[in-house]
């Protein structure tokens, strides 16, 4: 669901642009839309360990593949897990660094700092819509194996549209803020001269997931999990001109 709402800014002409020209005023109006998200923004790790890096490496790949399986049979062929940092990294006995953990200084792997394993680390990431099975996902990715599975947040899909219908919000407040003023003072609004935004644009386009339900062979179907995320605000604010007329 969708609610439009209105945010006003009571800012009038600056009396520079009204000392120039006095046929016409100069307004500030704010516009806000609070829309429903679309999209759910998830992320986690994937781990892998082993004896040798071969060992870690094969096991975080495998891992990798279970949990892409996994989320493709909830969310459809069209959910893409994407991966970010990949580490490597030994682990040795505790007695290797010191008797407070805290001595990092280099040391040959002999004795007590023999290496005795890899750990692997893969950061994961997913955009998932509807977001009604952000938290199923979250779920399931546990179960899969993945380390620290979050929502990091919710988005729209569509931002171009949002803030379009933020701007026609700003503008109408302009109107009344304008119309308010000029009438006050025994004249009438006339028609409209110039728009310009203060907002910063960003371009760039989402990448969304999107699917139908289908549960993964030979598994149980992952828990239900139901969020209700929050709308998001889409705000506008506009310097707009009218004529004055008699």
């Amino acid at each position: 669901m969708v609610r439009d709402m209105l945010l006003a800014m009571a800012l009038v002409a600056t009396p520079a642009s009204a000392a120039d020209d006095p046929s016409r005023i100069r307004v500030v109006g704010h516009g806000k839309i609070s829309t429903d998200p679309d999209v759910a923004s998830l992320s986690f790790a994937i781990r892998g360990e082993g004896t040798s890096a071969d060992d870690a490496a094969r096991a975080l790949s495998r891992k990798r593949a279970a949990i892409a399986e996994g989320l493709a049979g909830l969310l459809g062929p069209k959910a893409v897990l994407r991966t970010g940092t990949l580490s490597m990294s030994d682990v040795r006995d505790r007695a290797c660094f010191g008797p407070d953990g805290d001595d990092d200084r280099p040391k040959l792997s002999t004795g007590t700092c023999t290496v005795r394993g890899y750990v692997a680390v893969m950061e994961g990431s997913l955009r998932i819509s509807p977001v009604k099975e952000a938290g199923t996902a979250l779920g399931l990715v546990g179960r899969l194996g993945a380390t620290n599975p979050r929502l990091d947040g919710f988005s729209i899909a569509d931002r171009g549209a949002a803030q379009q219908r933020a701007e026609a919000a700003a503008i109408r407040d302009a109107h009344d803020r304008a119309a308010g003023i000029v009438t006050a003072g025994g004249a009438r609004l006339g028609r409209l001269i110039s728009v310009e935004s203060q907002d910063a644009r960003s371009g760039g386009q989402e990448i969304v997931v999107t699917g139908m339900r289908s549960p993964a062979a030979f598994a149980p179907a992952p828990v239900a999990i139901d969020i209700a995320p929050e709308p998001v605000d889409t705000t506008a604010t506009l310097i707009v001109s009218y004529a004055i007329e008699p």
